[in-house]
């Protein structure tokens, strides 16, 4: 190693690796060098993969914290329609009227039990105004069966209605056709 301040290639390598220029090991073989790229564009790379991991982890993370917040209002909300469940199992008591004095009117107050509608539950409510909304079947046959007045129409609707007459008249008088006298079909040469 003429010319160089290192007498052997071993103290050279030595140097690179207390440098932090390259990785260095001996082994049974010999040295083994391992270069670290320490250039702008590498250590822009590493940065970008450590943030993207870190991301990725943040991302797991917060997925199963989600989880959890779901389990826990899960867990709530099954306690919550257990204690109600139970409330409405248990009778109520039967209890002495007492009339404080004979003179007073007697007062009753009926209190619906909560959370049930008319068919129980919520979901009874929904039920019942999905049965409102529909029509009636029935009804609508019964009116358009019964003899109502009739209906009202538009001048522009009353031209319609003339116009298409005289189209069928005139159809059918070019033809030669009866009103009774089914039409024939007249096949297109592209039809088969």
């Amino acid at each position: 190693m003429n010319a160089t301040k290192w007498d052997t290639l071993s103290d050279f390598v030595m140097y690179l690796g207390k440098e932090g220029k390259c990785r260095v090991e001996e082994s049974e073989r010999g040295w083994v060098i391992e270069w670290i790229d320490t250039s702008d564009e590498a250590l822009a790379r590493k940065a970008a993969i450590l943030k993207k991991e870190r991301q990725e982890m943040d991302d797991g993370q917060r997925e199963n914290r989600l989880l959890q917040e779901q389990i826990e209002r899960a867990k709530k909300v099954q306690m919550e329609n257990s204690a109600q469940l139970e409330d409405s199992k248990k009778q109520p008591e039967a209890t002495e009227l007492k009339r404080e004095s004979a003179d007073q009117p007697i007062k009753l107050a009926w209190k619906k039990a909560p959370g049930k509608g008319l068919l129980g539950g919520s979901a009874g409510l929904m039920k019942a105004n999905k049965l409102a909304l529909k029509p009636n079947p029935f009804k609508i046959a019964a009116a358009a069966a019964s003899p109502a007045a009739p209906k009202k129409i538009s001048a522009v609707e009353e031209i319609m209605l003339q116009e298409q007459v005289r189209r069928e008249r005139l159809r059918g008088d070019d033809r030669g056709f009866d009103k009774n006298t089914p039409r024939r079909r007249s096949r297109s040469p592209l039809r088969r």
